[in-house]
């Protein structure tokens, strides 16, 4: 499905930024990991509805607002939430 693609792309654009705005080496070592799982997941998975990518819209804006205000504090938890809710979503 060519919109479930770009919605892969844009994620990984998105993860890539926060490398680049954190430098965070042990970051760029765990999505790389992270990302086979998560596309090989997805790609078995069903698709998400629409309060699903809402969800995941969310969680993606308050790590990005994190990052932006400085607030380490508050990108550590928006990503927690997206991880824990990853793990629900793949039954990890």
């Amino acid at each position: 499905d060519s919109v479930l693609q770009a919605m892969h792309g844009v994620d990984l654009v998105f993860h890539a930024a926060v490398y680049a705005a954190t430098g965070n080496i042990v970051y760029a070592q765990l999505i790389d990991i992270l990302a086979v799982a998560i596309y090989a997941n997805r790609a078995l998975a069903t698709p998400p509805d629409a309060e699903g990518k809402k969800a995941s819209l969310e969680v993606h804006k308050a790590i990005l607002d994190a990052i932006a205000a400085h607030d380490s504090a508050a990108a550590v938890a928006a990503s927690n939430r997206m991880l824990d809710s990853w793990l629900v979503e793949y039954q990890v």
